[in-house]
């Protein structure tokens, strides 16, 4: 089966090395003898190792991990020290936003970094980078030079080294474990990811009361422990001859490719389309669920625990997605996924009892990131090496540019309409969005490898 896959894909994508001689087109041997090798240690990569016996995937993992985990607990910090030093929340909103336009406008170029340079080295540099900048801040805080301009450049050149870090991480993953392993491997990433939003935030809080520049120099130290994680990696992190590789373009003016690529593929397009409609439709929710519940008069106490039972219920949706990627096919997975959202929105419009906005909360984000894992797992399945930089960095900045738009339109919404409107009209974005999953892409769709 593996050769028969390897047969249709040198067919159908190394098209692209045929010339014509005389009107006639030939085929380049060599360009074909090297592509379909690198195709064979793609496919055959760690097909008898299981993951938790994968050195060079674990430590990936746990390097992701630990400067996830730093991150999450310095992103709570960032704003309670500008807080603390300015009183206003404009200057940490500023902060924030800051660091959004920093992600976002460098993404793509990061996509193409990631598929033009090692990538281990890129990963070296941005923790390393963002180790010594969370230096500096620890010193500004300790020496009292809590100035804002300082502040927000430092932070915005954190975030340039996340934007050029996420890309690369995810390019990565697809060299160190099997195709039929990635919709494990990704699942267990997204385990970590839930896991770090959950705890990290708690972790940071704890961390700022002993204080202010401790948790600054605890994520410096997890940045510092996740690169040299990531240097103990002994196999290549970038695909042999990619730039052999048909469509290859890693200079500059390929940073758009990543997009042509996502597009250009029906099942790609329409998971694509899937998550950013999905993205947007729940990027309000946490601030809808809780201004509902703040005017129904629920005590702050009850909100903290709803939140931290969804965030729960995501960090168990994600530990038990490996099995339910394996017992659930995958166009039922992502019909299943999607068409929660808009029932769990209609629900909460149309009724604001506790234990129903609980559960429905629960059962949403229980559900995601099994979604989220498959959706990672087709991605990378189907984007050749040389490419998965640049095309997760489209699917990033889509869902990014998207995400803050969210929140000001259902808030307003909610200010001017209340409640039942806001989650009638995040339920009918969930709607547009979940049609998706009944065309013949998603209804057709196999599991990745």
């Amino acid at each position: 089966m593996e050769l028969i896959t390897l047969c249709w894909w040198s067919s159908d994508r190394v098209a692209a090395h045929r010339g014509p001689v005389d009107g006639v087109p030939t085929w380049d041997d060599g360009a074909v003898r090297r592509t379909l090798e690198q195709r064979m240690k793609e496919t055959i990569l760690s097909t008898e190792v299981p993951l938790r016996r994968n050195r060079d995937f674990r430590l990936l993992w746990v390097s992701g991990a630990t400067s996830q985990l730093g991150s999450q607990a310095a992103e709570i910090a960032f704003p309670l020290l500008l807080l603390a030093v300015t009183g206003s929340a404009g200057y940490a909103g500023l902060l924030t936003s800051a660091q959004m336009v920093t992600y976002l406008v460098i993404m793509l170029p990061a996509g193409v970094l990631a598929d033009r340079f090692d990538r281990r080295k890129l990963m070296l540099v941005s923790n390393f980078s963002r180790a010594g900048l969370l230096a500096i801040i620890t010193a500004m805080v300790l020496f009292d030079y809590t100035y804002i301009v300082p502040l927000i450049i430092v932070a915005m050149l954190i975030s340039l080294m996340e934007a050029v870090f996420d890309p690369t991480q995810d390019a990565s993953l697809k060299q160190l474990v099997s195709v039929k392993q990635l919709n494990d491997a990704y699942a267990v990433d997204q385990a970590r990811t839930q896991a770090a939003t959950l705890i990290g935030p708690v972790v940071g809080g704890w961390l700022y009361a002993v204080g202010r520049w401790v948790p600054f120099l605890g994520n410096m130290l997890a940045f510092l422990a996740s690169g040299f994680m990531i240097w103990a990696i002994k196999r290549p992190l970038n695909s042999e001859n990619a730039t052999d590789e048909v469509g290859t373009n890693v200079g500059w003016r390929g940073a758009f490719e990543g997009f042509k690529f996502l597009f250009s593929d029906p099942l790609l397009r329409a998971v694509a389309l899937l998550s950013t409609g999905t993205m947007f439709t729940l990027a309000a929710f946490p601030l809808i669920y809780i201004a509902s519940l703040r005017a129904d008069n629920v005590g702050s106490q009850v909100i903290g625990i709803m939140l931290a039972a969804y965030g729960v219920a995501g960090v168990v949706g994600a530990v038990l997605s490996p099995f339910i990627l394996r017992v659930v096919p995958s166009n039922l997975l992502f019909f299943i996924a999607t068409w929660l959202v808009p029932i769990v929105l209609v629900v909460l419009a149309m009724t604001n009892y506790i234990p129903v906005a609980i559960g429905g909360a629960c059962l949403l984000f229980f559900s995601l990131p099994p979604v989220t894992a498959l959706a990672r797992g087709y991605l990378s399945a189907i984007t050749p090496s040389h490419l998965q930089g640049r095309v997760f960095a489209s699917v990033m900045v889509v869902g990014a540019a998207l995400q803050p738009i969210a929140p000001v339109v259902f808030g307003t919404v909610f200010d001017s309409a209340g409640r039942f409107w806001t989650f009638l009209g995040m339920a009918i974005a969930g709607t547009i969005t979940a049609t998706i999953s009944l065309t013949k892409p998603i209804r057709n769709a196999a599991k990745p490898g």
